[in-house]
């Protein structure tokens, strides 16, 4: 039992400990969702987006992942740690691939860091309960793909060792 809640206690006390980094606002006037953001301890004043309310679907919550994991911090759903992780990848991903320079400046100068900053992060309380048991197949191996594709990008060892330690063979 302890096993299968440590990803889960892992959240709940990141939660707990940086209650107040977590916030949430509307995205534009009037629209139908909101955003998730998470300060990043370290730098008080860096946030990262989170949007984990879209329905689209390459950017939505994967079908495999399954949502009793999300931690609920004063009402408000938090996103375990590796999920965070899978959307900055995707949206990363989606900037290096896009035609247009600010979308490769955005992923260069932005998107590469919040992953850096996030691999930090579970290296600080953790590793991911990267199992299919857990989080789905079909996300697992979407999740080692952006992983693998980021490290090769990067080419640092820094970054590749930070996600060997997760259990993602890059």
């Amino acid at each position: 039992m302890a096993a299968r809640l440590c990803g889960v206690w892992r959240d709940v006390k990141l939660c707990q400990r940086f209650p107040d980094e977590f916030y949430w606002r509307p995205s534009s006037t009037g629209a139908p969702w909101k955003m998730l953001y998470l300060r990043l301890p370290r730098w008080p004043y860096y946030t990262i987006k989170v949007d984990l309310l879209s329905d689209e679907a390459d950017i939505g919550i994967p079908d495999g992942f399954y949502r009793k994991r999300f931690v609920y911090v004063n009402k408000l759903p938090v996103a375990p740690l590796y999920l965070v992780l899978f959307h900055k990848l995707l949206g990363w991903h989606k900037c290096v691939r896009s035609a247009k320079s600010s979308d490769n400046e955005k992923a260069r100068d932005i998107d590469q860091y919040d992953v850096i900053d996030i691999c930090e992060l579970n290296r600080q309380y953790g590793p991911f309960p990267l199992s299919k048991s857990h989080v789905g197949r079909s996300y697992l191996e979407r999740f080692r793909d952006l992983a693998d594709e980021f490290c090769a990008e990067l080419g640092t060892n820094y970054v590749v060792k930070r996600f060997k330690k997760m259990g993602l063979d890059v």
